[in-house]
């Protein structure tokens, strides 16, 4: 007897199927803490513009998550400090995390702070600035 449904799935394709998503390995779950974050139109085509590559448009991605959960609503802190992002949840590797934030120093996207080396503190030029004296505690 022949199926008039062409798009049946027979149970044993149902287990291959089933098998092979079990063959997967679990993988590190990456936790987010916004869902949507703006940038800037401006900023996208000074990028292109500059021929960035994927690793510093990821890290303009990990700086403006880091600078959206520092501090609250409408008032985040610019600048943060540097060790508040986590490249590694994005996938940066210490060198390319090095290598995205230089060039983006060049092309005036971003000011690090370097006079406390083991502290240095990140300005983002593409959002407002609120310093920690800002905020009352």
């Amino acid at each position: 007897m022949t199926n008039s449904n062409p798009f049946a799935i027979s149970e044993e394709q149902l287990k291959e199927s089933s098998a092979r998503k079990s063959n997967k390995k679990p993988g590190r779950k990456k936790k987010f803490n916004a869902e949507f974050i703006l940038i800037s139109l401006a900023m996208c085509h000074k990028l292109a513009d500059e021929k960035a590559n994927g690793s510093v448009r990821t890290m303009v991605d990990a700086l403006s998550e880091t600078w959206f959960n520092t501090g609250r609503h409408k008032q985040h802190l610019n600048p943060f400090p540097l060790e508040l992002c986590d490249g590694e949840k994005w996938g940066l590797t210490r060198m390319q995390k090095c290598r995205a934030l230089k060039f983006l120093t060049r092309i005036r996207l971003i000011a690090v702070d370097r006079r406390d080396p083991k502290n240095p503190l990140v300005t983002l030029a593409w959002v407002p600035r609120y310093s920690p004296e800002a905020f009352p505690p």
